[in-house]
Order: C-alpha cells, then sequence, then structure tokens
C-alpha cells in the first residue's frame, strides 16, 4: 500500500489564521516552531478554536496560552500594545510583555488556572508602559479558561475593552460641571477663583498642579489669585508676572503669550526652570503645563490665565486640551458673571444716590422755575388789562400768558412729586365736606366737558361727618383724574361718584373712553410713564400726574385702585378711612375757614380746553380705514401767491397758530390737530411738504412718517418732523426713520423758514432727476425689447420687474404673467438652490457671474440657458436691482445628455458587474477597470494609463506574462475571442498561488478604433475548496479502514484467546498425570510453549484494539526501566550494549506495569532486530512540557502538560523517510517476510493511547 503524499502544514496554517487582517497575517508568518507553542498543526483543537474565534472577531480579544502564558490576540487588541510593545509581544510569556502590571493580573491567571473558574473586572485601572511613560488607563475585561480535551485548563481566553476614554471623559465632565456650579455661585472675582480652585483641587488625577492668575486693572501684570498644590511665592507660582515678554525676569509660564494670543499655549520640561512640579494622584512628577487665556466677550480685555499641570500620567492630547479650555472657559463666565455682578451692585448704589440727587435737583429747579415764571405772569397780566392793547399784540400776550401759567402747572407738578419723595411734603389734615369740595372741583370741568360734547355725572352725596384730608392735596387729586379721563375719553361721559361705606369714603372718576391695554395696567402708576399708542386728545404731558395721585393718597392712608377694558372705559377708585386716627396727629388741625378754589382749577381746564379743536369734524371714520376721522384744517395764506402747498399736523392749538401764520407768508399751509387727520389729508390730496410734530394723538409722528412711506401715492413725499426731544440721538433717529429733516423745539421762526425752504427745494431737484431717469429708463426697454436673447430684470428678492419678448418667448409666459413671478417661480426644481445661492451671493456684494441653469417653462417642459448676470449697485456699492442676458443652449444640452447617458450606461455596467473588467485601447494601455477587478490588480500605482504588458509582468510570472499578452495581442489584432481554462500560476507581487478563469473580445471604442475588453472571475477559493474536499474524503477513507480492521483484530484476538485458554488449560491438566511419559511430556511443554506465543500474539493484537483491560497503578517510570534490564538484555543478546541514562529522582506516572514492560520489550526486540551485527541500545528518561498540542505519532496528539519521556535510541539501519509515516500502522513491517507481525510498533501505540500518552 502506497502511503498518501504529505500536504504539509502551511494550508492548515492558512486556514487557521484565515480572515484575521494584520494579526493573522503575522500569525501566519511567526516561526511558532521556535516557540514552546510549537508548529500552529501541532497545536490543540481547542486553542486552534481559540485563535479562529479571536481572529475573525471585531471585539478585542487575546488569548494567554500555556505555563508561560503566552500571548495571541487580534486586530482589535493590538491597540491596547500601543507603540512599544507590537509585534514583539505576539507569542512572548505574559510577565514579559506588562511586568508593570503583572502584580495585578497574574494572581488573576494563577487563580482562573487553578480553579478554571472565570473572573472579571470593570473599569480597572492599569498603569501601562506602551508609549515610553507610565499611562494612565482603564479597562472593562474578562479571563476565561481554555480547557485541553483532558478537561485541564490550558490557556485563558481574555475579551477586553478599553474604557479609558470613558473613564478620563466622565471624571473631567464632573469635574467641569462643578466648576459651572460652584463658580456661578460667587459674588465676586476672588469668590470665583477660589471656588474654582476647591474644585480643581478635588482632581488630582488631571490637574497635579493649578495657578489661577488674573489681570490687573492696568493690563500690564498679572496676580496670582489662587494655588492648587503649589505653594505661593515658590519659582513655579509667583505672586506678580509682568506681561513683558522681554522681561529679564520673565516667569517660564508663558503667560503673556496666551493673553496676546487669547490662544492656549503649551510650556514643557518645566523641570528645568522650576524644578520638581507636584504630580498630583500619580507618583510621578509633572514636567508641563496648558496656559489657557480666561477671556471675557470677543472684544474684552482677557481677565487672567488659568495653568493647568498636565498629568504625568497622560498625555496632552485634544481631549485634554479641551478639558482645559472648557475649564478655563468656567472661569471666566464665573468671574466675567462676579464682576458684572459687582458692577451691577456699584450701578445699583449710583442710581440710589443719582436718584436722590434728582429729586434734590427737580426740587431746587422748581422752586427757581417759579420765581421767573410768577415775574413773566405778572407783566403779561398787566398787559392784558390794558384797555387800549391792539388786537394783534393782545393775541400774542394772550398766547405768552396761556403757555407761561401751563409751565407753571408743570413746575408745580414736578416739585410736589419732588418733595414727595425726598418726604419733605407737609400735609395739613382737617375736617372738610368732601362732597362738597369734590362737587366744585369737577365742577369746574363741566364746560371744558360739555363743549366737547360729553356729559359729566356728579354724585357727590353729604357725608354725615367731614373727612380729615389736606384740601390742596385732595384738589391735585380730583383734578388729575378728571384731566386724565377727559383726555382718552372722546364720546359718552365722565363720572365722579362719593361714597361712605364701612368706615371708608370711596371716590370713582369713571369715564368712557379708550381704555387701558391688560399689560399697561400694572404700570399706570409709575412716575414718567405714559400709555403708548393710546388714542389721547393730546400726547403732551409728564407721565407724573397718576404717580403724583397714587403718593398723595398714601400720604392720607388710603389707597388708589383702577379698572379697565379697552374700548369700553376705565374706572379710578380713591379709598381714604373715615376720621383722624390713622392720621399723624401733628399733622390733624382744626377747620379753617373755607376759601375759594385758587388757580389751580382753572389752569387744568384751560389746558383741556386747549385739547378741543377748533373746528368741529367733518367726517366720521368707517370701520376699516386707519383714521377715525378727518376735517378740514386752517387754511392760511393765499394758494395763488404760494408754489407750494404744506400740510401741518400738532395737537398744540398755539403751535398750529404760530407755525402757520410763520409759514403762511411764504407758502399756502393747511393745520390739522392729530396724525390720523394728516395721514388722511395727505393721501387724499398729496401736499408739497408734510410738517409734523412727533408727540400727537392717534398717530404719532413715527406712525405716521412710517405709514406715508408705505403708501404709494406719498411714498416721496417730503417729511420734516418738529419734536421737543433734544439730543443727536433723536435727530439720527427720526432721520432714520425716513424724515427728510428733523427739527428741535425750540426754534427760531429763521431756522424753521431756512429748513422749510431747502426742502422744498431738494424735492423739487428730485422731481426733475426723476423724469430725467423715466426718459432713460424708456429708452433702455426700447432696446430691450428688441433684443435676439433673453433680457430679464429682477430686484433684490428676484421679483421680476422688467423682461423682454425674447425672454418671455423662452419661457412661454406673457409678459403681464412673469411681472408678477419671482426668479424662483421659473427656476427648475433641480437647479433652484444653486440659482439662489447665486443670486444670494451677488445680492451680498458678490462679483457678476455667468452661469447655466434649468428653467421650467409654461407647459412644464426644461429650458437650459446660459445667464450672464450683472448687479446694478447703488452708490454705496449695494446690490439693489440685477439684470440678466440669457442664451437658450437647451438643444445643445440635449445632445450632451444624450452622449452622458450612453457613457452612463456603459461605467453603470462595468461598476456593478459581478466579473472583473477591465479595458485596453489600441495603444494596450489600460483605460477602464471596474471596482471588481481593482483589486486584483494589487497596489500597482496609476493604473489608468499604464501600459498592459508592463502591468502583467509585475504581476505574473515571465512565460504566464508573455502568453497572456500574446493572446491580446493575437485578440486585438485579428478579432478571435480567447476563453483560457483553469490555470493556477504564483503571484510575483503577492507570492501567492491564485485560480482565474478569463475571456477576452475586441470591441469598438469611440473614434472607430479597437480595444480588448476582457472578463474574470477569481475561481481560487472554488479550487482550494474541492481539493480539501478530496484531501478530507481521503483522510475519512483512511480512517474507516483503520477503524475497521482494528474491529477485526481485536474479534479474531478475543476468539482466539478464549481457544487459548482452553488448549492451555487441557495441556496443564494432563501434565499433572504422574504416569505421564517423558515423550508426551516433551510434546506438552512444546504445546503450552507454542500457547504462550500465540497468547502473546493475541496480546499484542488486543493492544492495538485497545480492547486489553489495564490495571494502571502510580509507579516510578525510572525504576521500572531498572527492573526490567535483565530481561531486555537477554532479549536483544550479549552483542548489544545497553545503557541506561535515568533521572536521578523518581519520574511518578500512572500506568500498567505489565503493559509497560511489553512496551520496553517491544521497543527492545524492534531495535535488535534493526542491529544484527550488534551496536548500542541506549534507554533515556526525562520530563517534557508540553505548552500546546504536539504531535506524539502520525496520527496522535497530546494535551499541554508535563509528561514523562522515555527514549529507546539504537544504532541500527534507520527507517526510510517514505515509512515514517506508516510506522504505527498495524501489519505494517519493513522487515523481511516471515520475520515479523508488524504489530510490534502498532501494540507500542495502542497502550501508549490507552496510558493517555
Amino acid at each position: 500500500m502506497n502511503p498518501p503524499a504529505d500536504p504539509g502544514p502551511r494550508t492548515d496554517d492558512a486556514d487557521l489564521f484565515s480572515g484575521g487582517g494584520e494579526m493573522g497575517e503575522l500569525m501566519r508568518l511567526h516561526d511558532w516552531g521556535a516557540t514552546p507553542l510549537g508548529p500552529p498543526a501541532e497545536w490543540p483543537s481547542s486553542l486552534k478554536t481559540a485563535v479562529r474565534i479571536c481572529l475573525t472577531s471585531r471585539f478585542p480579544i487575546v488569548l494567554w496560552w500555556g505555563p508561560e502564558l503566552r500571548l495571541l490576540y487580534n486586530d482589535a487588541w493590538r491597540p491596547v500594545l500601543g507603540a512599544t510593545k507590537h509585534p514583539q509581544a505576539l507569542g512572548a510569556p505574559g510577565r514579559e510583555v506588562w511586568p508593570e502590571i503583572w502584580h495585578i493580573i497574574g494572581p488573576m491567571f494563577a487563580q482562573v488556572l487553578a480553579s478554571g473558574r472565570a473572573t472579571w473586572e470593570d473599569d480597572q485601572l492599569l498603569v501601562l508602559d506602551r508609549y515610553g511613560y507610565l499611562e494612565e488607563a482603564y479597562f472593562t475585561y474578562s479571563y476565561s479558561p481554555i480547557r485541553l480535551d483532558s478537561g485541564e485548563v490550558g490557556g485563558v481566553f481574555a475579551a477586553v475593552n478599553e474604557t479609558t476614554g470613558r473613564v478620563l471623559a466622565e471624571r473631567r465632565r464632573e469635574t467641569l460641571r462643578r466648576l459651572a456650579a460652584q463658580a456661578s455661585e460667587a459674588k465676586s472675582v476672588p469668590e470665583a477663583c477660589s471656588r474654582a480652585a476647591a474644585v480643581l483641587a478635588d482632581n488630582d488625577a488631571d490637574v497635579p498642579f493649578a495657578l489661577l492668575y488674573a489681570l490687573e486693572v492696568e493690563g500690564r501684570r498679572v496676580k496670582l489669585a489662587e494655588a492648587v498644590r503649589l505653594e505661593p511665592g515658590v519659582p513655579a507660582a509667583p505672586i506678580l508676572v509682568s506681561l513683558d515678554e522681554a522681561a529679564p525676569d520673565a516667569v517660564p509660564w508663558p503667560i503673556a503669550a496666551a493673553l496676546r494670543t487669547r490662544t492656549a499655549v503649551v510650556a514643557e520640561n518645566m523641570a528645568e526652570w522650576v524644578g520638581l512640579l507636584p504630580g498630583g494622584r500619580w507618583p510621578q512628577p509633572a514636567s508641563s503645563a496648558i496656559v489657557v487665556p480666561l477671556t471675557g466677550a470677543a472684544e474684552a480685555q482677557p481677565l487672567g490665565v488659568l495653568v493647568i499641570g498636565v498629568s504625568a500620567a497622560r498625555a496632552l492630547d485634544d481631549d485634554y486640551r479641551a478639558f482645559a479650555e472648557f475649564a478655563a472657559s468656567h472661569l471666566s463666565i464665573a468671574m466675567a458673571n462676579a464682576q458684572a455682578y459687582s458692577l451691577a451692585q456699584e450701578r445699583a448704589e449710583a442710581l440710589v444716590e443719582l436718584d436722590r440727587a434728582k429729586t434734590a435737583f427737580f426740587s431746587n429747579v422748581s422752586h427757581e422755575f417759579r420765581t421767573p415764571l410768577t415775574l413773566m405772569l405778572g407783566p403779561l397780566e398787566d398787559l392784558l388789562d390794558t384797555p387800549d392793547l391792539p388786537a394783534v399784540a393782545r393775541d400774542h400776550v394772550t398766547l405768552a400768558r396761556r403757555n407761561a401759567l401751563r409751565l407753571l402747572k408743570l413746575v408745580n407738578s414736578l416739585l410736589d412729586f419732588s418733595r414727595l419723595e425726598a418726604g419733605r411734603v407737609e400735609a395739613q389734615y382737617e375736617p372738610v365736606d368732601l362732597a362738597g369740595l369734590t362737587s366744585d372741583l369737577a365742577g369746574t370741568f363741566r364746560p371744558a366737558i360739555e363743549r366737547a360734547g360729553l356729559r359729566l355725572v356728579v354724585d357727590c352725596r353729604a357725608l354725615p361727618t367731614p373727612v380729615y384730608v389736606d384740601r390742596g392735596m385732595w384738589e391735585k387729586i380730583v383734578l388729575n383724574l378728571l384731566s386724565n379721563a377727559f383726555k382718552f375719553t372722546f364720546e359718552g361721559e365722565i363720572g365722579v361718584v362719593l361714597r361712605r361705606q364701612d368706615g371708608l369714603v370711596t371716590l370713582s372718576v369713571s369715564d368712557t373712553g379708550t381704555g387701558i391695554a391688560p399689560e399697561e395696567l400694572p404700570h399706570v402708576f409709575e412716575r414718567f410713564r405714559q400709555v403708548q399708542n393710546a388714542r389721547a386728545r393730546t400726547q403732551e404731558g409728564t407721565g407724573i400726574g397718576l404717580a403724583l395721585v397714587h403718593e398723595l393718597v398714601k400720604l392720607h392712608g388710603g389707597q388708589v385702585a383702577l379698572t379697565s377694558e379697552v374700548g369700553s372705559g376705565t374706572t379710578f377708585s380713591v379709598t381714604l378711612p373715615a376720621g383722624s386716627a390713622h392720621l399723624p396727629p401733628s399733622r390733624v388741625i382744626p377747620p379753617r375757614t373755607v376759601t375759594p378754589l385758587g388757580a389751580g382749577p382753572a389752569a387744568f381746564v384751560e389746558e383741556a380746553l386747549r385739547w378741543l379743536p377748533a373746528d368741529p369734524l367733518t367726517e366720521e371714520a368707517t370701520d376699516g380705514d386707519l383714521l377715525p376721522g378727518i376735517h378740514a384744517g386752517q387754511r392760511q395764506g393765499p394758494a395763488s401767491s404760494a408754489p407750494a402747498r404744506i400740510l401741518f399736523a400738532d395737537d398744540n392749538p398755539d403751535m398750529r397758530e404760530y407755525v402757520g401764520r410763520l409759514l403762511g407768508a411764504r407758502w399756502s399751509v393747511e393745520t390739522v390737530a392729530d396724525g390720523r387727520v394728516a395721514f388722511a389729508q395727505a393721501t387724499a390730496d398729496p401736499p408739497d411738504l408734510l410738517l409734523s410734530d412727533v408727540m400727537m394723538p392717534g398717530l404719532d409722528g413715527f406712525t405716521l412718517l412710517q405709514a406715508l412711506r408705505a403708501d404709494a401715492r406719498t411714498h416721496e413725499l417730503p417729511i420734516i418732523l418738529l419734536s421737543a426731544r433734544a439730543g443727536e440721538e433723536s435727530r439720527v433717529e427720526g432721520l432714520q426713520a425716513g424724515a427728510d429733516d428733523y427739527l428741535v423745539k425750540p426754534f427760531s421762526a429763521r431756522e424753521l423758514l431756512a429748513r422749510v425752504g431747502a426742502t422744498l427745494e431738494v424735492a423739487r431737484v428730485r422731481r426733475q432727476a426723476a423724469a430725467a431717469l423715466r426718459e432713460s429708463e424708456q429708452r433702455f426697454r426700447t432696446i430691450v425689447s428688441q433684443a435676439t436673447v433673453g433680457v430679464v430684470q429682477a430686484d433684490a428678492t428676484g421679483r421680476m420687474t422688467l423682461v423682454n419678448q425674447r425672454w418671455c418667448e423662452m419661457l412661454g409666459y406673457s409678459e403681464t404673467e412673469l411681472l408678477r413671478m419671482s426668479i424662483a417661480d421659473v427656476a427648475h426644481p433641480d437647479s433652484l438652490a444653486s440659482t439662489l445661492d447665486a443670486f444670494g451671493r451677488l445680492a451680498e456684494g458678490g462679483p457678476d457671474f455667468v452661469i447655466e441653469e434649468k428653467y421650467r417653462r409654461k407647459d412644464g417642459s426644461t429650458l437650459w440657458a446660459t445667464s450672464s448676470v450683472n448687479a446694478l449697485r447703488s452708490a454705496t456699492g449695494e446690490s439693489q436691482e440685477w439684470v440678466a442676458v440669457v442664451v437658450d443652449i437647451t438643444d445643445r444640452k440635449r445632445a450632451e445628455e444624450a452622449l452622458r447617458r450612453q457613457t452612463a450606461q456603459f461605467e453603470t455596467l462595468l461598476a456593478e458587474a459581478p466579473l472583473g473588467v477591465y479595458l485596453i485601447d489600441d495603444a494596450f494601455r489600460i483605460i477602464e477597470v471596474n471596482p471588481t477587478a481593482l483589486p486584483v490588480f494589487g497596489d500597482i500605482p496609476d493604473l489608468i494609463g499604464r501600459d498592459f504588458d508592463e502591468v502583467i509582468h509585475v504581476l505574473w510570472p515571465k512565460v504566464y506574462a508573455d502568453e497572456v499578452v500574446r493572446l491580446f495581442r493575437h485578440t486585438l489584432e485579428t478579432g478571435e475571442p480567447y476563453a483560457t481554462p483553469e490555470q493556477i500560476e504564483q503571484r510575483l507581487d503577492r507570492g501567492v498561488t491564485e485560480y482565474y478563469e478569463w475571456q477576452i473580445n475586441r470591441i469598438q471604442l469611440p473614434g472607430g478604433r479597437y480595444g480588448v475588453v476582457c472578463y474574470f472571475r477569481d475561481i481560487s477559493a472554488q479550487v482550494f475548496a474541492q481539493a480539501k474536499v478530496a484531501e478530507s474524503q481521503e483522510r475519512l477513507r483512511q480512517a474507516a479502514k483503520m477503524e475497521a480492521v482494528g474491529r477485526l483484530a481485536g474479534g479474531i484476538a478475543h476468539d482466539f484467546n478464549n481457544q487459548l485458554q482452553g488448549v492451555s488449560g487441557f495441556a496443564s491438566f494432563v501434565a499433572q498425570d504422574p504416569g505421564l511419559g517423558s515423550r508426551a511430556r516433551q510434546d506438552l511443554e512444546e504445546i503450552q510453549k507454542a500457547t504462550e506465543r500465540m497468547a502473546g500474539l493475541t496480546r499484542h493484537l488486543l493492544a492495538f484494539s485497545r480492547q486489553q483491560v489495564l490495571q494502571p497503578e502510580t509507579l516510578d517510570l525510572n525504576a521500572a526501566v531498572t527492573d526490567g534490564q535483565s530481561l531486555l538484555q537477554r532479549l536483544i543478546g550479549t552483542n548489544i550494549e545497553m545503557v541506561l541514562e535515568l533521572l536521578p529522582q523518581p519520574l511518578w506516572v500512572r500506568a500498567d506495569r505489565a503493559q509497560l514492560l511489553q512496551v520496553l520489550m517491544n521497543l527492545a526486540i524492534n531495535a535488535r532486530d534493526a542491529m544484527p551485527e550488534g551496536g548500542r541500545l541506549t534507554l533515556r528518561t526525562a520530563v517534557h512540557e508540553v505548552s500546546g498540542h504536539e504531535p506524539l505519532s502520525a496520527a496522535g496528539t497530546t494535551e499541554p502538560g508535563r509528561y514523562a519521556q522515555l527514549a529507546v535510541t539504537d544504532a541500527g539501519v534507520g527507517i526510510p523517510p517514505a515509512d515514517l509515516p506508516h510506522i504505527f500502522e498495524p501489519f505494517f513491517t519493513t522487515k523481511e517476510v516471515g520475520q515479523g507481525t508488524g504489530l510490534g510498533l502498532a501494540t507500542v501505540y495502542g497502550i501508549v493511547s490507552q496510558s493517555h500518552g
């Protein structure tokens, strides 16, 4: 029988390490025979299984194998080794790879190996030396035993997940969270620094030390605010640091550079400058730090710097840097907030002081105003009493006196309010007939109320007892409430009701006016507060009337409240306690003589009368209109003599009369009393100029301005605003709102005339320029309409403002339709984003451009066009509109699209083909390679365009490459296709064997040229699989044959042994007969000898078939060899020298003593037969360490562990190499026919196998 060919270990190794990526390749190339693990083919099955799992897993896995726990690991675990331990860690003992942590993981391995139980750790700290320094790292891992077939633990399976990033991130996030929480509570910069330092001190792993420096006010130095794990004043922590980078005593920390660049700066190797630095949690000292500026707002001066030491156990990576920068950011925010809080406290104190100064100022100024006002009013009243005063002069004097009284009223209110705030009001509370006094005060308002078309309802019933009030203060309370009601009531009535109930007196002043919005109610009694945008008879006022009422009522121990509903009216209720028990006794006086009402009510009533229009309204507003009504204002100056008409709006009748008379001398002037009427007048018959006060009822000046600018009829109307608000800000605000000019009261007559005249002249020039522009635009439109290309103009929003006929024809819309549309409406959805982006950049000041884009025609079809777009810019360079010249390129695009589809189809076919495909042109250059084919060409650079002949000779041996090139050239020249059979070749570039089947055809290229296309597929895996199946089937057949022979031999031996026992037994029984003759006795002895020989043969067969029952015991292998020495010497004869080389100490084994002797005898006899001329036979014992699955024979392996080894060495003829694989097969012998059974070594193999050897 011919022995099967030895396939060698290479294919098995390739299978074992296949799919393992980089580590699979390294394991395949590793010299395992030089390690205790031995060749991979001899590894135990459990190790092979573990290696396959390890290499094919994407999870980090490492195997620790054998007594030395040697390492095998996959690609995912390799990064754990860092930069200094790979690849030398592969196959190396674990203690040598990780000496720095062996005291931690070594005992864990010992426990797993000894007990066979798994163990695990979660986020365990391991300080590793894998990048040239001891690094803080964290791992979650499990250690599981890998058992041999014998059940013993041969190694450890470790699944490892490095959690360093997560653990560090959580620790740093917690520090940052605490920084934000602690520092945000600080109320001063030192407190913010102290709190931050405490938090940083708690994280000694990431912050071995820290320094917080605050920038001094002058910005030339920083001062140490806090130090963590450093003593202030030591070389590493100076108290003061100059920011002069050229200073000779500059501190080694780059503080000035960090502040100058406003970025973090790293300082390294600092031990040379400042000595040893704290290491924090780690024994090794820190040597570097990161200096981060503490910056507030983008443009603000930095607040200081934070110096954070870098842990010696971690590299300064991006995450570490981000942690330091976030810590600095939190500290910056805390310091900025603390500064802001301190400034706010200072501002609050300053405001309190300012409020006190303001109150004193108002009080003093009001006093000072009263004197000149008195001196003004006296002479004015004397003039009015002069009987022969001319009418014009009387009008002027009356106007002056009226406004002087109004000013006196305002001064008195300011004086009263300042006294109240300063607490200097000296009230005099006396018993008063409150019903009578209130009715008299209300009666003074009756003429003004009734003249306005309203009703006054007074219901002040007599009270049973007088009420204690300050008479002057009560007048102010009632008059301010009545004045307020009249100001906001245009129809209906005003009611005054006085009642006493349950010891309280309540005054209610109600109206049916415009009401107060709910959001304004909480602010009604605030000083200087006026309800915004409310309809009122005037916008004049200081905003202190109701605030004064509120304070005066409080002085009386009472309360004031209000209820209001927008559109229905408002009710103010003043409630006072009856009697005097609630009042200071020192302020209560007896009743005084009743005096008539003074000038106070007259001032209020006269001001109220001024709010009424000179002429009644002539029209009422409709519901949808902006204005409630229009009236014909006063017109002054003859229209025929004035070239321009001016509309003047002001709610002050004196101002209307004065300005109207002043301007009427030159222009035609019309005056109106509020903004709503002004808007109606201006839109109905636009004047040449509008002059308007800012503060007016109905519509204020700014709202009127916006309304007129929004109306096409008055969009360009020249407008001048008048206002009592002085200052540059007010002027700028008016001009930004769209006014042509802004005039501040008081103004002189000359200034008003000059401003009005200049504005009218500018308006005239503007009209002439507009006419010239319209003429130019008409010429432009004529040219555009006759153009043979599309022309379109649009505004900044993309709305088309001008289109020519060609553009309409290109899109299929009419001109009217297009002028209602924007470019986005006609842009194709595919081009919409790019179109809007291009025009958006143009609107932002970008350059003019040319663009190809798609449009959607009215019928839904697509228009391709090239547009040349130019911006129409203002004098400031701002893009206000743009114009585009558009050329239809649809036909050209269709042709390009058809060509592109053909190309795309070919590209798709190449990209998605399951076969490798590449294309060679007529110059024998590679011009296309599809994705399937690309990996086959390996790492050849610049593949496209390279010479095919050159590339093929890089891949394959010359003979095969020459043949391939010849076939390709033949097909290119003749057009004859070629298909190759299966063929195996050794790749030159990869050093591996690969199988391919391929086919080539000639194809026509663009331009009429020819090329060659090759289709191929890699069938290496298929061929190798078929070979492996055939090999496996052959091994299966051999195993089945051997099993059958063994069963046959065992059965025969068993039956034969039974018969031999009978023969032996009967022979022994006959030999006991004393009368047996000598001849018969000799025959019986021969029978017994033959029986013993046959029994020995039977034992060989039973041992071979492993059916013999063993009786194992613990014995010393050395002693067993020594005991059998004499027997063995007799077996081999005297011409052979037997030498024993036995271990000095006992070598205990578990074996059957008789069977062990049988092994010795068989091996000795086999050696004797190999040395017919004599020689030397050596028996040697030893201890053999098995660290992996190692072969004991051609068909057996053993598990890892310590084994007793018996070596029998002869000096005979030896065994031919071809016979070695079959030496333990039954009935195989190299002896002459008849000189052996062929069972001797097979029996040895059977006995040893039964003994687990």
